[in-house]
């Protein structure tokens, strides 16, 4: 019926309102209408470069400074 369509339609909005809101593909959440193998790949690739990597090297300078001191040769490093 019209009033359980409708709910459906907002729930889905409000998801990939979330997901946009931390930065994360809809075809990582199951959400994407109609995704083809090339536009999937491509997605994950920028999520990975785009949002994943700043994060990552963010938390290894910050792990470094706290945790180690300058001139030393350990480091930490997300593998």
């Amino acid at each position: 019926n019209p009033v359980d369509l409708e709910f459906i339609t907002s729930r889905k909005f409000s998801v990939s309102e979330i997901a946009r809101l931390f930065g994360v593909p809809e075809i990582l959440i199951d959400q994407a209408e109609k995704p083809t193998y090339a536009s999937v790949e491509q997605t994950i690739k920028a999520f990975h470069v785009f949002t994943l990597l700043p994060l990552i090297k963010s938390a290894e300078q910050a792990m470094n400074s706290k945790l180690f001191a300058a001139g030393t040769q350990h480091y930490a490093r997300f593998n």
